[in-house]
């Protein structure tokens, strides 16, 4: 089970859903791809009526069937106001050893995800990183390059790093 002190209250997470709706819907707009990302997450278990409680789910994800790629933005609290509490990855199941086309249709082939304690600091970084993101021409091992070279300073890597979800 997950430690409470590390969830966001009901309240905090409201406001931050609304935050990143917004944030999104701004990028959309920018890249002239309004309405293009939808939700794709289920809200319900496979009952159609028992909530996912908000633990387990992204604050913010979004997915673009014309780019066949989404988005997970997972929020916490802060735990060091000292530091940027920000980490990112993607993961390219297409280029998956698992990867079978037909049974991941319900899939996007390429995830970015981003997780974080807001500040105004890891706010700009994670925009960045969506509208990057957001272009049609980038591709996951430039997205992976991209992250390290704005988050961990290490703009080497060439291939998105393997086992992350």
């Amino acid at each position: 089970m997950l430690d409470p002190k590390s969830q966001l209250d009901d309240a905090a997470w409201d406001e931050a859903a609304r935050f990143w709706q917004e944030e999104v819907a701004g990028l959309e707009a920018d890249a002239g791809q309004t309405g293009e990302w939808r939700s794709w997450e289920p809200t319900t278990w496979g009952d159609g009526t028992t909530p996912i409680p908000r633990e387990y789910r992204s604050i913010c994800e979004r997915r673009s069937y014309q780019l066949d790629r989404a988005f997970q933005i997972l929020q916490h609290p802060t735990v060091n106001d000292d530091a940027a509490d920000i980490a990112a990855w993607v993961k390219d199941f297409e280029n998956d050893d698992l990867w079978v086309e037909d049974e991941w249709l319900r899939l996007p082939r390429r995830l970015l995800v981003i997780t974080l304690a807001v500040t105004n600091e890891t706010a700009v970084l994670a925009r960045t990183l969506l509208r990057h993101w957001m272009r049609p021409a980038t591709t996951p091992p430039d997205m992976q390059s991209f992250i390290d070279g704005r988050i961990t300073g290490k703009a080497t890597r060439t291939e998105p790093r393997s086992g992350n979800v």
